[in-house]
């Protein structure tokens, strides 16, 4: 079809538009979109680094024009001569094609980077072989082929007439969603219930995309306030996905049957369970078989077909990088489309991705931050990470800041929503442990705890405190009093 090889139509078309100058309003959309580096002929690439060039100094973009700035740049023997531009401008005009073309140039730009990662990883695979464990060598590897193929459609600046519009139909949906929604779930709600009234009212519920940080000292009850949250959601029959980076999944599965069936922690270690017991009907060995036994039986039974039908997920590996962590939520996304809630316990556990700053573990949690929000974001689901705090609460005793986040301030600037949780009874218990990162004893005075959920960042919405008891002996927190505004 033409007189000169490897003929890239897409971008020939476009160059012609551009130098022609006569059917585009602005040449700077173009150039706004399009670089350099996305043209695969040599010569077009140097043709557009002159026409670039041109615009970066707000002078006219023609043919003319453009051959004199390549010669200026000493590229026009590299741009095929004024020869191959004529030819282009004369065989590839076609204004109707403008669109299709910026985005064809584009999509192969995409498609060549796309295939160059992919012979990059082969030939590392092959040549270097795989030096670290292989699940996260998988996960980093796919991180990057995904960050080349969020990069397809880039959205052009939206001006506020169609915002406006979209801002219509979002509310619309909304209405739509709210009258054919559970009745009991209040008007004010917009995300997915937190299962608490009070704290319902502050945060309007758990909101797609959003990164919720619990952060408390340790033995507060981080993990047992993240488990009935967890809980309140899968009670409406919506998928949570938890991981748990420090706990065994029985260690786990007994803190919420102990919530649920009402039996306390040490009720499981007094309950002697025949052998022929199962999960659906639990047998007492018939020598402590007393009432008293038979009543903890049938509450246990009670409380595991509770837990069998809810729609919650664990993962309790003990060794999890960010990026595993990535991978497995994207990959349970897809089986499970209708995930409700990511639950992490807890942040510090993370291992950081390969390329973060090893020598400094703020910029290893940074890097977790974002990528924890930004996987939030992607997957349109609420993700709670539960974080630890530093010893400055230990020495004042007074409710903790955002600042007592540990290791890293860019939790709290990624994150929409930081509850911090104060247990007053915590610098009531004896001193061991204070000089220390070890956790404190529990309190001599009673299973029961008041607890302060105080709500220290709310992105889309106003702060404040609600209060809890919390009930150590079976892990439960139960809504004390009104939320109290700050």
């Amino acid at each position: 079809m033409a007189k000169y090889d490897n003929i890239n139509v897409s971008e020939c078309t476009l160059l012609a538009n551009i130098l022609d100058g006569s059917f585009l309003e602005d040449t700077l959309s173009i150039t706004a979109k399009v670089t350099p580096d996305d043209f695969l002929n040599t010569k077009n690439k140097a043709i557009y680094k002159a026409v670039m060039s041109l615009c970066t100094k707000n002078e006219k973009v023609n043919l003319v024009s453009v051959v004199d700035e390549l010669k200026n740049m000493k590229l026009l023997e590299e741009a095929g001569g004024e020869e191959y531009i004529q030819y282009i401008c004369m065989t590839f005009v076609s204004p109707s094609n403008i669109e299709s073309s910026i985005e064809s140039v584009l999509d192969r730009s995409l498609l060549a980077q796309f295939m160059t990662k992919l012979k990059s990883i082969y030939d590392e695979t092959e040549g270097k072989g795989i030096s670290t464990n292989i699940g996260e060598y998988l996960a980093e590897k796919e991180a990057q082929i995904l960050e080349i193929t969020k990069k397809r459609r880039i959205a052009d600046f939206t001006k506020m007439s169609a915002v406006t519009g979209n801002i219509v139909s979002h509310l619309v949906t909304q209405s739509e969603n709210r009258r054919t929604r559970d009745s009991s779930i209040p008007r004010y709600v917009e995300g997915i219930p937190t299962g608490y009234e009070a704290l319902d009212k502050i945060t309007l519920g758990w909101q797609k995309g959003d990164m919720i940080i619990i952060g408390a000292r340790p033995s507060v009850g981080k993990t047992a306030f993240a488990l009935n949250l967890a809980y309140n959601v899968c009670k409406r029959n919506i998928p949570v996905l938890f991981f748990s980076l420090e706990m065994s999944d029985i260690r786990i599965g007994l803190r919420l049957l102990s919530k649920v069936s009402k039996l306390k922690q040490n009720d499981f270690s007094n309950i002697d369970l025949a052998k022929s017991s199962t999960e659906k009907k639990v047998i007492i060995d018939a020598s402590y078989n007393n009432e008293d036994n038979q009543i903890q039986a049938l509450n246990l039974e009670r409380g595991l077909q509770e837990l069998r039908g809810l729609n919650f997920y664990l993962d309790c590996n003990t060794n999890l990088g960010i990026m595993d962590i990535v991978s497995r939520c994207k990959k349970f996304k897809t089986q499970v489309p209708d995930l409700g809630l990511i639950v992490i316990d807890y942040l510090s556990l993370i291992r950081a991705p390969n390329n973060a700053g090893k020598e400094n573990r703020n910029q290893e949690v940074a890097a977790i931050s974002k990528q924890l929000k930004a996987l939030a974001s992607e997957l349109q689901v609420p993700l709670i990470a539960l974080s630890q705090l530093n010893r400055e609460s230990d020495k004042t005793k007074s409710p903790p800041q955002m600042s007592e986040i540990r290791e890293s301030g860019n939790i709290e600037q990624d994150a929409d929503i930081v509850i911090m949780l104060y247990r007053a009874d915590y610098y009531d218990q004896n001193k061991k442990g204070q000089n220390n990162e070890e956790p404190l004893e529990e309190a001599p005075q009673g299973d029961l705890s008041p607890v302060d959920a105080i709500i220290r960042k709310n992105r889309n919405g106003r702060t404040g405190k609600v209060k809890f008891i919390f009930d150590k002996s079976i892990q439960a927190f139960d809504a004390a009093f009104d939320d109290e505004h700050e």
